[in-house]
């Protein structure tokens, strides 16, 4: 799921346009509250002040020991290296390994 956000496997719906539409052309959009982790409401350009994310988003990664925030590539790079892809075991290490943060060395990075 990680990968498949970065590679921009999944795509906005057209209720995430919706959302768009009514900021866009009628200024009426307030808020847009989602329990979606995937970022979609975000990729279809609506202002980060506008959308309010109640169990964060997955494209914002940190350190939940320090804060120390991580860019979400290198994030996904390290998923792609430690964790092991039980559905596709022939990609990825045999056993999974914790990512640990580069700031404060502890495995609390997600």
């Amino acid at each position: 799921f990680i990968l498949g956000v970065r590679d921009k496997i999944w795509k906005p719906t057209i209720a995430h346009y919706f959302a768009r539409l009514l900021h866009d052309n009628t200024g009426k959009l307030t808020r847009v509250y989602t329990q979606n982790i995937d970022g979609l409401t975000n990729a279809v350009g609506l202002p980060d002040d506008k959308i309010v994310s109640v169990h964060g988003t997955i494209s914002k990664v940190a350190c939940e020991n320090c804060g120390q925030g991580m860019d979400f590539d290198s994030f996904c790079n390290e998923v792609e290296t430690k964790i092991k892809d039980i559905y596709n075991p022939e990609n990825g290490p045999r056993e999974s390994q914790p990512i640990r943060c580069s700031s404060c060395g502890k495995a609390t990075v997600k």
